[in-house]
């Protein structure tokens, strides 16, 4: 997958946290996508960032399986004031 919304990818990293993807037609609902382009940025998280992204049936919810988004990417520093900073 060549061009990713970045937004996108935040918003499908929160509902995967938070464990309520729902099945691929509801996550793609979620993000506003269809359900094939759902399965390409999946693909482009798995693939490119190496993020293990699996989906639990009895559930109802795709969840990581060991790394997250932001430990993908280097990790969140928190600041001192309560923000934070990608490094």
């Amino acid at each position: 997958m060549k061009r990713v919304d970045l937004k996108k990818v935040l918003h499908m990293n929160f509902l995967i946290q938070h464990r309520c993807t729902g099945n691929a037609v509801d996550f793609a609902q979620k993000l506003n996508l269809s359900r094939s382009t759902l399965f390409n940025y999946l693909e482009y998280m798995r693939e490119d960032l190496g993020i293990d992204i699996l989906y639990d049936k009895s559930r109802g919810t795709y969840y990581y399986d060991g790394v997250g988004l932001y430990e993908a990417l280097g990790g969140l520093n928190l600041m001192h004031d309560g923000s934070h900073r990608f490094f």
